[in-house]
């Protein structure tokens, strides 16, 4: 599977996908992810300086629909933060009081 990851300022984006039978448990998927994403990670990290904070899965996140090779879609996010690499996460902000 081909993954495009780009960098921008100090983030990285990207999307891939992975075929993923029915059925398969989480922990093999996340496994089935690491395999795909760590070596253009791991490669765009060098690019900002960085190193990798987590697990390449935790990097990605699942997206609705198939992609052109009929498999699961999943878009990456990250940011250079202290000399690592960290995930970011979606979801809506909440507010503090």
């Amino acid at each position: 599977m081909s993954v495009s990851l780009r960098v921008e300022g100090e983030e990285i984006r990207g999307e891939f996908e992975v075929l993923v039978p029915p059925g398969t448990l989480a922990a093999r998927r996340d496994a089935m992810v690491d395999d795909v994403l760590m070596d253009p990670l791991y490669e765009a990290a060098k690019q900002l300086g960085v190193v990798l904070a987590a697990d390449p899965h935790t990097y990605a996140r699942q997206l609705n629909g198939r992609g052109e090779q009929g498999g699961t879609r999943f878009e990456v996010r990250a940011r250079a933060e202290g000399g690592r690499l960290v995930p970011i996460r979606g979801g809506k902000l909440r507010a503090r009081g």
